[in-house]
């Protein structure tokens, strides 16, 4: 009894802050040695040692858990590198096929070593970052790839084959013991040799795994070595494979590609182990920051989109959207469900773009947020009343105008007065979801042979909404940039995103049935435009020179890509979002095509929030009272 209560209370004490663990296991030790003192006090020493033992820490439940983050945070990096893998590989075929080669099978190989080239290089870079932030201590980080050894198996749990799946084990199994005396050598050599071992170990280590996980497989079949070969080279599977018995044949899987992910995970433990053996480079000093002011540039911005939202929306109800009808009569192939989804997304779009100008335009005034909330929800009103009512022409379109007159005013009159406050976050906010979601306004399209019969109205507005939205993102980004942007560089960064917006929209779509011109090649540049305007605002860490800079500008790159991703969940996953707006709006989402604008900017909104917290570097932490020797005394 009295060894369990001491080691209750010293794993209880072990879980508060150095300077104050000692005091306080003294203070609980004196207190059970009171209670022993007394006789017949046996349970309740016990359930005061429990008590304490189970009792939340000061800095909570994570500080228990604080030796095995290093595990989690290694755990997490495998994870996310199968994720990078299939990733990799979607990249690839979509390489291929943008470049028009046809896929053949003899492609198998190369398209593989491309795949692990991207992973690789992911590997490295997470490897490195990891054990930087969570290394494991001393003999401890040889056992990494044990760690890693569960997750390349998972891909094949799916399998029903106990010998395959007895391979596979057997493979990461060696495989973690060779990285892991890899690891070691490398650890414990320096200069050429290290980077001999590197560069030749990690694919050998990979190879093994390979070969490895043929072995049971091999051993329990007729063509022997032969179904190795032909697993790890991509080759025939032989005949025993192909035989149907009993209306079942023995699958055959190959693990030539697992061989070259297997070289990755090996390079990802091998950085890991590595990392707090590598100096760290010394950082330059921070240079002096900017104290940006919300001045006339933002507002003027932010209320001169917003004027252009409420135009553009009361254009398109009152003008476009009863004009559709005819331009869908003369058309030679049937589009008026394509035009109704695209004046549909441009009156939405259009609000949107002045609740995001309301929101830049008030951000120093008491609540911003309320002010762009009652302009927006009071445009989607005035759009599904007048929807409704089927308001046209230029009786229609003056009392669209004075209607979103009023909501501006109202949202105004809401913000409140200005006062003198950091209003970066709220221009963060603003700036990152335009920036991302305004450009989606260019996906909307009609067949090619049906353009010369678009009225030009529909094409200037689209084309409008969509450099509205990046005006509203590049200038209060230049304006409330961290450091002075040069004259040169701020005329390249609002400049450069409006050409290519205007130059992909106006590129003109061919005559072909399904083509819908270039504004993809638009829309896909709102990610990357984000993430510079985040480069800009953001408070960036002290870095080694240049670093921060080639950080960032990976990122922009790989913003490109990643704009797919936001698209499509966008669109697909946050279809809720458009299909509630139309019936709100009356018309339903029974239109042809999709609806993007509404999708993505539900699903960058949060995410910008997010980054607004953190725009002005680490969260801050509130105090609260803590325990000292002093107060309990």
């Amino acid at each position: 009894m009295k060894s369990l209560t001491r080691w209750c209370l010293r794993r209880a004490a072990a879980r508060w802050p150095e300077d104050v663990r000692a005091e306080m296991e003294r203070e609980w030790l004196a207190e059970l040695a009171a209670l022993e003192a007394e006789p017949g006090t046996a349970m309740a020493r016990l359930r005061y040692a429990v008590s304490l033992f189970a009792s939340r820490p000061e800095r909570g439940w994570g500080e228990s858990f604080l030796p095995l983050t290093p595990v989690f945070a290694l755990l997490v990096t495998a994870l996310a590198t199968l994720g990078v893998d299939q990733l990799a590989d979607m990249l690839v075929m979509l390489t291929l096929r943008l470049t028009g080669p046809e896929y053949r099978l003899d492609w198998e190989w190369p398209i593989a070593i491309a795949q692990a080239v991207l992973t690789l290089l992911w590997c490295v870079a997470a490897g490195r970052w990891v054990g930087r932030r969570w290394p494991m201590r001393g003999a401890a980080r040889f056992a990494a790839p044990f760690v890693l050894a569960p997750v390349p198996a998972l891909p094949f749990f799916y399998d029903t084959d106990p010998v395959f799946m007895a391979g596979v084990v057997l493979g990461v199994l060696v495989w973690a013991a060779a990285a892991g005396a890899l690891l070691l050598a490398a650890v414990r050599t320096r200069g050429v040799i290290r980077a001999l071992l590197v560069v030749l170990g990690a694919p050998l280590a990979g190879l093994l795994a390979g070969v490895t996980g043929t072995v049971p497989v091999a051993l329990t079949t007729e063509a022997g070595w032969r179904s190795s070969a032909a697993s790890l080279l991509i080759g025939t599977p032989p005949a025993e494979f192909t035989v149907i018995i009993d209306l079942t044949s023995r699958p055959f899987s190959y693990l030539g590609p697992w061989a070259l992910l297997m070289a990755g995970f090996t390079a990802l433990a091998l950085a890991y182990g590595l990392a707090p053996a590598v100096p760290r480079t010394a950082r330059a000093a921070p240079a002096e920051e900017v104290d940006a002011a919300h001045g006339t540039p933002v507002i003027a911005i932010g209320a001169g989109c917003a004027a252009v939202g409420v135009v553009a929306w009361a254009y398109t109800l009152a003008i476009l959207t009863p004009g559709m009808a005819e331009v869908a009569a003369a058309a030679p192939i049937v589009i008026d469900g394509e035009l109704m989804m695209w004046t549909s997304e441009l009156r939405i779009t259009s609000i949107l773009l002045t609740a995001l100008g309301l929101l830049i335009a008030t951000a120093d005034r008491r609540y911003p947020a309320a002010a762009a909330l009652v302009a927006g929800g009071g445009l989607l009103a005035a759009n599904a009343a007048l929807y409704r009512m089927q308001l046209t022409g230029v009786a229609g379109l003056r009392i669209a105008l004075l209607l979103g007159a009023v909501a501006i005013v109202a949202g105004w009159a809401v913000a409140g007065r200005a006062r003198n406050w950091p209003a970066r976050r709220y221009v963060v906010v603003g700036v990152f979801t335009a920036a991302v979601a305004m450009p989606m306004v260019l996906l909307q399209g009609a067949s090619g042979i049906n353009h010369p019969y678009l009225p030009l109205g529909l094409k200037v507005t689209t084309v409008g909404l969509a450099v509205a939205g990046v005006l509203l993102a590049a200038v209060p980004a230049v304006v409330y940039a961290r450091r002075r942007v040069p004259v040169p560089a701020a005329i390249a960064l609002i400049g450069l995103p409006v050409v290519v917006t205007v130059v992909a929209a106006a590129i003109p779509a061919g005559t072909e049935e399904h083509a819908t011109g270039s504004g993809a090649a638009g829309a896909a540049l709102g990610l990357p435009l984000a993430v510079v305007t985040m480069a800009l605002m953001r408070r960036h860490r002290s870095r080694a020179r240049g670093r921060t800079a080639a950080l960032w500008a990976a990122f922009t790159v790989a913003a490109l890509p990643a704009a797919v991703v936001i698209l499509v969940i966008g669109t697909l996953l946050f279809s809720f979002v458009p299909t509630a707006l139309f019936a709100i709006e009356g018309g339903g989402y029974s239109h042809d095509g999709l609806s993007s604008v509404p999708g993505v900017a539900a699903l960058i909104l949060p995410i910008a929030v997010a980054l607004a917290v953190r725009v002005d570097g680490e969260s801050p932490v509130v105090a609260g009272p803590r325990w000292s020797p002093e107060v309990a005394a």
